[in-house]
This record gives C-alpha cells, sequence and structure tokens, in this order.
C-alpha cells in the first residue's frame, strides 16, 4: 500500500472570499484524487462573514480533510502574534510533515515560507497570490517591509 501524499493549504483568514473559495476547492479536490488533506485559517479580525472557511471544511472531517484555526495568525501586522503564528506553522510542519504546503495569502505567504526556513521538516511550498497586500493604502514604511518579506518569501519557495 501506498502511503498518501501531504498537502497542508494555509491561508490568513477564515472569513469567506477569492482566496478561502479557492483553498476549499482545492482541498476538496485534493482530498478527492488521493492526497492526505490539512487546511489552517487564522483568526478573523475586524470582520467576520456569514461563510466560515473552518466551518465549511468541518463536513468534510468525515473523509478525511482535517482543519484547524491557527491562535495567532491574524491579517494586521503585528509583531509579537506574528512571531508566535510562526512558531504554531513550524510545529505544524515537524508534527504533521507535509510533503506541500500550499500557501494562499500575503500573511500566509510570508509565515509560511520562512517556517520552512526554520523548520526541520522541509516541504515543498506552493505560494498562491490572490493579491498584493502592499497595493492596499498603508505608510511607506508598512509597504516597504510587505514588499521586503515578499521578495524573501520567494526566495524560499525556491529553495
Amino acid at each position: 500500500m501506498q502511503n498518501k501524499k501531504k498537502i497542508l493549504y494555509i491561508v490568513t483568514i477564515p472569513d469567506w472570499g477569492g482566496a478561502q473559495s479557492y483553498v476549499f476547492y482545492s482541498a476538496i479536490w485534493a482530498n478527492k484524487n488521493e492526497y492526505e488533506v490539512s487546511v489552517l485559517a487564522g483568526q478573523s479580525v475586524n470582520f467576520r462573514s456569514k461563510i466560515n472557511l473552518l466551518n465549511k471544511l468541518a463536513d468534510f472531517e468525515k473523509l478525511g480533510v482535517k482543519s484547524r484555526q491557527l491562535k495567532n495568525l491574524i491579517r494586521p501586522m503585528h509583531p509579537l502574534r506574528d512571531i508566535l503564528a510562526l512558531k504554531e506553522i513550524i510545529d505544524c510542519y515537524r508534527c504533521e510533515k507535509p510533503d506541500i504546503v500550499h500557501l494562499n495569502s500575503s500573511k500566509a505567504g510570508i509565515l509560511g515560507s520562512l517556517a520552512k526556513l526554520f523548520s526541520v521538516h522541509k516541504p515543498e511550498i506552493v505560494y498562491m497570490v490572490h493579491g498584493w497586500v502592499f497595493l492596499e493604502p498603508m505608510n511607506k514604511l508598512q509597504k516597504w517591509l510587505y514588499i521586503f518579506l515578499e521578495r524573501q518569501a520567494d526566495g524560499v519557495t525556491k529553495l
């Protein structure tokens, strides 16, 4: 019997939108096509949609799609919580040992890529850009930091 490849999807927030829809349908497809699938999502901060990715995935748990919420992954920059979210993701890589990590959205993309650098387990990284956060209105320092971090994350995905 051949072991299933493991795919871990990570998205910054669970509130339903384009990235969450993409993760949902990709995870369901991968599960149906003989992959072991897990999904991690961060916390809602200011906006709570009527549809929550993790709630939708709960119906598929009996089919083998695992999902859970990260305690510290939030959309806005927050240095302490970002470091704690990075640790949560590294711990997840260590425990689940995914073959592929599929990152969705800027914060998840940056932290998920950096987690590979600090993790003993080195999964393949796929980073799906659903929009560039640095194109949103923000001060110049934040914009520069996001661009810098996106470039670093891109370098890690190629390791």
